[in-house]
């Protein structure tokens, strides 16, 4: 059987590969800017987590000499999970553990001294960064002017941060923050220009350079609305596109009496009024048909009659040289009785009224009274019947079925083996299953065997008997009762049919004959 895809699976699946398309648009963009060095693209969680943290190792780093940095920068180092270190300008070597700086990192230290700390215009240029100019007069044969320091003071002890950056650096991989300012020791008098960094082997570094929380709660809150959103058109379109489904299945074992819910206004309600209207329209073609049979085959009983009994006059009569002739024609004459009768039969049980009343048989009791009208002499039959199995159906019906199917296995199979027949209580109901060792069907006429007039041997002589009425006479006896018949062919060989009906409870003292 072909795997079929739900729609309803399809849907969903077109909508969780957007939103992955969409994420993956979102990590490149992402990807880029940190391989970029977009700086602003972390200033938020810098100015939130970072750079609080950099003001407080500064704090400390102001409060000890500069023998002592290495150390502060360790232990704060294992108290936070990312490695640090210091640099100031004019000086050789790092603090802190990291042996060397990349040239990457190198290339965005600032070149000269931050900004803010530089003299107005018309003011004698001075090196910020030095204290050896002091006092030094102006060019001769100038008026002496005021010179003002215009480096800015530090603030509760603490000098301002001027400039603050991402990058990430390559083999090895790491990622680093880095924040410029002035440092200060107890050994020294004034702030030296230098960068703090920071630097960790994973983009979030615990949650200090980003924090993933908030974007997995967002996206999270987003997929969640989007399927509260989604879900009732989902459940909608696939719930209506089923019900269309299960009427145009029915419509094509012949159930032509079901009816699609039309409360939609749009494709898929015009599809079910279409098939409502096909579903009336085919179900008064068959009844039509079906009573036209009916009452042909009715109106040929009495002339079919009248024939046999002018023919058993005429074989009285007949000579030893017109007795085979007679003969031919009363064979000719059975069967177009027996296809008469096929007929009829097959008529009124498509015709039985829709509120057929339906009682519970015990399925044991049936079967023998079938085995033992029409099983004979040399037929072997193996029989499996829970005892007190009972379902719901018309005796009458249920017999001819059940009796048209053994006939059937009788006279293709009967030489080739034991004919079973079994029942048992499965999920969908009561299954009764017939089967036998014979030729079996050929697969691509499995469907085709319930059609009227339908035989697998298309000739029609006594030894392949028939006129192709038996297996639709079968199907149509037992939807009557409200349950269904299919056929396969079995993996040994052979043909199993299954008919499938309701459960029901039989009385303490029913019995069945």
């Amino acid at each position: 059987m072909k795997h079929r895809f739900p729609l309803y699976a399809k849907i969903l699946t077109w909508f969780f590969l957007n939103i992955i398309v969409l994420g993956v648009i979102g990590w490149f963009i992402l990807h880029s800017q940190v391989k970029s060095g977009v700086d602003s693209f972390l200033s938020g969680y810098v100015t939130q987590r970072v750079e609080p943290l950099a003001r407080e190792v500064i704090a400390e780093l102001g409060k000890a000499s500069k023998d002592e940095w290495g150390d502060i920068l360790k232990r704060r180092s294992e108290e936070n999970g990312v490695t640090f270190c210091l640099t100031l300008e004019g000086e050789q070597g790092l603090f802190g553990s990291v042996p060397e700086l990349p040239d990457k990192i190198r290339r965005r230290l600032p070149k000269g001294p931050p900004p803010g700390l530089r003299n107005r215009p018309g003011r004698r240029p001075r090196n910020d960064f030095s204290e050896d100019d002091e006092g030094a007069g102006p060019p001769e044969g100038q008026p002496e002017m005021e010179i003002r320091d215009m480096r800015p003071g530090p603030i509760n002890g603490i000098f301002p941060i001027h400039q603050r950056f991402f990058v990430q650096t390559e083999n090895p991989d790491y990622y680093w923050v880095g924040v410029q300012t002035r440092f200060t020791s107890t050994d020294t008098n004034s702030g030296a220009p230098g960068a703090l960094f920071m630097r960790s082997k994973t983009f979030s570094a615990g949650g200090l350079f980003f924090d993933y929380t908030p974007w997995l709660f967002g996206t999270s809150s987003i997929v969640f609305i989007s399927a509260l959103f989604w879900m009732p058109l989902v459940r909608s379109i696939t719930g209506s596109v089923l019900r269309v489904t299960k009427a145009a299945e029915q419509i094509a074992e012949g159930q032509f009496d079901v009816q699609v819910d039309t409360k939609r206004d749009d494709e898929i309600g015009r599809l079910s009024d279409a098939i409502n209207r096909m579903s009336e329209r085919l179900s008064g073609f068959v009844h039509g048909q079906k009573r036209f049979l009916g009452d042909t085959a009715h109106e040929l009983c009495a002339p079919i009659a009248r024939m046999q009994m002018a023919l058993g006059i005429l074989e009285q009569r007949a000579d030893a040289k017109q007795k085979p002739y007679v003969d031919d024609v009363r064979e000719e004459l059975q069967n177009i009785s027996v296809l008469v009768n096929e007929l009829l039969s097959f008529s009124k049980a498509g015709l039985r009224p829709k509120a057929l009343k339906l009682k519970a048989i015990d399925v044991n009791a049936l079967i023998q009274k079938i085995v033992s009208r029409e099983v004979k002499d040399q037929v072997e039959i193996d029989l499996n019947i829970p005892e007190r199995l009972a379902v719901l159906g018309e005796e009458d019906l249920l017999v001819r079925a059940i009796g048209n199917i053994v006939r059937n296995a009788i006279r293709y199979a009967s030489q080739s083996g034991p004919i079973q027949i079994a029942a048992r209580t499965v999920k969908e109901g009561v299954e009764i299953i017939i089967s036998d060792h014979g030729p079996g069907v050929p697969d691509d006429n499995i469907t085709k065997l319930f059609d009227p007039f339908y035989r697998v041997d298309a000739s029609r002589n006594r030894e392949t008997g028939g006129v192709g009425l038996g297996l639709t006479i079968v199907k149509t006896c037992i939807e009557a009762c409200g349950g269904t018949v299919s056929a396969r062919n079995r993996k040994s060989g052979g043909l199993r049919v299954i008919i499938r009906l309701q459960p029901a409870e039989l009385e303490e003292d029913s019995t069945n004959h």
